[in-house]
């Protein structure tokens, strides 16, 4: 029997995630329930993940997966605000996390935060990543985010400034008010 109709296998994996993506896409009513409150969501990809390494890969499945073990410095909310999540807030000109010529952006990271090994995250962590990433020959599926990106500098163990070739930086951090950035 064919898949489709038996509402087993691939036609119903398809089926459940079109769903899915439609009720992300926000064409169910927001008031079914609220978010968090009503159990558990599964998502089923008709593709097996590849990799938990976020840098390795492009994939959407795998993006995905590695978003649930490897955090950023911050993150977005379900408005687009962008929010911290391993540094203690947004770094913007008004807190002088981000200089007035806006080519630079420095983050402080949350004091006590731990691999899951037990080692401290530092900020020799964060250059890790950023060479790792940046290096031509390695391979980095997301080089093409630090191709204005100068230099990952550590200032102390739990501060680190990224500087810009030119002012690159994400418009997103530019405090509420002011014209967005032009490239």
């Amino acid at each position: 029997m064919h898949a489709a109709r038996t509402g087993t296998g691939f036609g119903r994996v398809m089926s459940v995630t079109g769903v899915v993506l439609l009720a992300l896409a926000g064409s169910a009513p927001a008031a079914w329930a609220e978010r968090g409150v009503d159990g558990e969501l599964r998502l089923t990809f008709p593709q097996a993940v590849s990799t938990l390494n976020a840098f390795l890969s492009g994939g959407t499945k795998d993006l995905l997966a590695a978003g649930m073990v490897v955090e950023p410095l911050a993150g977005f909310d379900t408005t687009g605000t962008i929010y911290p999540r391993l540094v203690t807030e947004i770094p913007t000109v008004e807190n002088g996390g981000i200089p007035a010529d806006l080519t630079s952006v420095t983050w402080k990271l949350i004091p006590g935060l731990l691999w899951s090994d037990g080692t401290p995250f530092t900020a020799a962590d964060v250059v890790f990543t950023a060479e790792y990433c940046m290096h031509p020959e390695g391979g980095c599926a997301q080089l093409r985010q630090f191709q204005d990106v100068e230099a990952v500098e550590i200032v102390d163990e739990r501060t680190v400034t990224v500087r810009f070739s030119r002012m690159a930086w994400p418009a997103m951090l530019v405090p509420k008010g002011r014209a967005a950035l032009r490239r």
